[in-house]
């Protein structure tokens, strides 16, 4: 499991030919890390005078955040898991005569590919929102903490789309899932890159 895995083992596994983890567990761990930053900031806000009137809040996004960063760890193996099962689809349908049943074996498998990284994408905005949120009301002095856990959680969700679309084109018999997974896809694209430019604009009126 990644979280049960040294940060240096991590990296060593990433860096090698073997095909998992790879962007799509990536772009969850980023998630996470943005997730954390957000408890950080969260946590220097707690109990202090300068913001007794969002305490309530603060301690409510502490909370959520808290328990995204275990999801998104748990999302990161899963999303390891979801392209071995392609790679096997493929293995054990090599030597298989009917292209139908063929199909149907690799699409399956390409349906999980599809789910864990568009559900990596909509936990990863609910991130962007509260980066959004701290960034508003949070510790000024952490000012930079936040803004790095918008950049993580958004490049977190283009990241975990780019496996969507992938995989996406492997769909050819299920265009209900196909359509419906795309259309998703880029309702969440699309928000996510108002909601990134909202917070640059923050940004800049802070700093």
């Amino acid at each position: 499991m990644i979280k049960e895995t040294r940060i240096i083992d991590f990296l060593e596994i990433l860096s090698s030919p073997q095909p998992t983890p790879g962007g799509g567990s990536v772009s969850a761990l980023a998630a996470s890390l943005a997730a954390s930053l957000i408890c950080k900031v969260s946590a220097l806000t707690i109990g202090k005078k300068k913001y007794e009137n969002v305490q309530d809040e603060v301690k409510e996004i502490y909370a959520r955040s808290s328990n995204f960063k275990e999801k998104l760890l748990e999302l990161a193996d899963r999303d390891s898991e979801a392209f071995n099962k392609i790679i096997n689809a493929y293995k054990t349908t090599k030597e298989l005569v009917d292209l139908n049943e063929k199909q149907k074996i690799i699409e399956e498998a390409s349906k999980d590919a599809c789910l864990v990284p568009i559900e990596t994408a909509d936990v990863s905005y609910q991130i962007l929102e509260l980066s959004k949120r701290i960034l508003e009301i949070g510790n000024k002095n952490a000012l930079t903490d936040s803004l790095t856990a918008a950049y993580l959680a958004y490049s977190a969700i283009n990241g975990a789309l780019e496996n969507v679309f992938f995989n996406l084109k492997n769909i050819s018999i299920d265009q209900k899932f196909k359509i419906d997974t795309r259309e998703k896809a880029e309702k969440i694209k699309t928000n996510s890159e108002a909601l990134y430019n909202e917070i640059k604009k923050i940004a800049a009126e802070v700093k």
